[in-house]
């Protein structure tokens, strides 16, 4: 089963009778949120009313697209293939129906509402769905909800309201800086590798990943360092304005053969979220794993491994990664693996070997689909 995020669809008319176009985007995702790529096959189609599908009483238009999405997103343009006559949308309403190859069609429908016609973008997976859009002549009223979608007659323009304000959204070209920016697929990511500055001229909607520091080893058969806790928030709205990003550093290096556990990591923050620094491994003098965004590993002796202490999201809707480092149950000269944003840490087997570190959490946020916030692996004196 996979999910779908409706991005937008918007529809540029031609002469009155004449063929026009549409440009409808979609993403399409796994059960798992996962980003699917590659060759698929899509089908749209046009009705007349919001249920029925008779292909002669209510079926208006259709289309199969063969596309190829990456990052999950596909870009369909109606008319391109079959004739889309602007008559289609004489009809009182029309409704728009989206089908990935075989699997049952988008429900329910999208209505499309106006001339020219546009959609509310929406995260559409079971019930969910679309209102149609507001028609507005002259100036508008200054009070509109969030996320609300109007298309304004006197210049042609779709807007989008944010915070009491019609930005507006067609054809925009939007300014941004901060980070190492990179630009893939008409998508731009900015990636922080130390604290700076994220700046946007206008709102717009974004995938955000946040990923703090990882804890240190511990000193002397020590226990693995935990990974960084790792924020993920697949959709947001970003307002315009500055936001100071955040980057945890990774705890320093435990030197020495000392008996001291692990320092933790730094915290990474942005947009109001936090990712908590991974927990410091233990150590040789009976130390036990530190708690962290994902836990220290258990150090020499019967000890424990730390927990993970990533709290939940404050302001925005996403998921949160962290997992507890391993303990020690045998108390020779291994140490236990710190835990990672994808699975607990590993114990120590006997004096055999260290524990592995947990695996980090694998996020296609940038086309390179990496793991993130994995945790150190446990020492083994011999």
């Amino acid at each position: 089963m996979h999910r779908w995020t409706v991005l937008g669809c918007l529809i540029a008319t031609s002469a009155l009778g004449a063929p026009m176009r549409v440009d409808h985007s979609v993403r399409v995702l796994d059960a798992q949120g996962v980003p699917i790529d590659g060759a698929m096959s899509i089908a749209v189609r046009l009705y007349n009313d919001p249920e029925l599908s008779d292909p002669v009483e209510n079926l208006l238009f259709s289309d199969l697209f063969s596309v190829t999405a990456q990052q999950g997103y596909a870009n369909l343009e109606l008319g391109s293939g079959v004739e889309l006559q602007t008559s289609v949308f004489d009809a009182p309403g029309v409704w728009l129906e989206t089908q990935l190859g075989t699997e049952p069609p988008l429900s329910p429908r999208m209505r499309l509402s106006g001339v020219p016609y546009a959609a509310r973008a929406t995260t559409a997976q079971s019930a969910d769905r679309a209102d149609a859009i507001r028609l507005i002549s002259g100036q508008p009223s200054t009070t509109c909800g969030d996320g609300e979608l109007g298309y304004f007659l006197d210049d042609q323009s779709l807007r989008v309201c944010v915070s009491d304000e019609w930005l507006d959204v067609g054809g925009q070209t939007i300014a941004s800086t901060g980070g190492l920016i990179t630009e893939l697929a008409g998508y731009r990511t900015h990636v922080f590798l130390s604290s700076a500055t994220f700046t946007v001229d206008s709102a717009v909607t974004a995938e955000v990943l946040i990923v703090a520091g990882g804890g240190a080893g511990g000193g002397r058969h020590g226990g693995g360092g935990g990974g960084g806790g790792v924020v993920h928030i697949p959709v947001t709205t970003i307002g315009a304005g500055s936001y100071p990003a955040v980057v945890g550093a990774g705890a320093p290096t435990n030197t020495g053969c000392t008996g001291s556990g692990g320092a933790n990591g730094a915290n990474s923050s942005v947009f109001g979220e936090t990712a908590v620094g991974g927990g410091g491994g233990g150590s040789y003098s009976a130390v036990s794993g530190a708690a962290g965004g994902s836990g220290g590993g258990a150090g020499h002796s019967p000890t424990s491994g730390g927990a993970s202490n990533q709290g939940p999201l404050v302001v925005r809707t996403g998921s949160v990664y962290g997992n507890a480092g391993a303990v020690n149950p045998s108390g020779g000269n291994e140490a236990s693996g710190g835990g990672g944003a994808g699975a607990a840490g590993q114990a120590a087997v006997g004096e055999v070997s260290g524990g592995n570190g947990g695996a980090g959490i694998q996020i296609d946020i940038d086309g390179n689909n990496y793991y993130w916030g994995g945790g150190g692996g446990g020492g083994l004196w011999s």
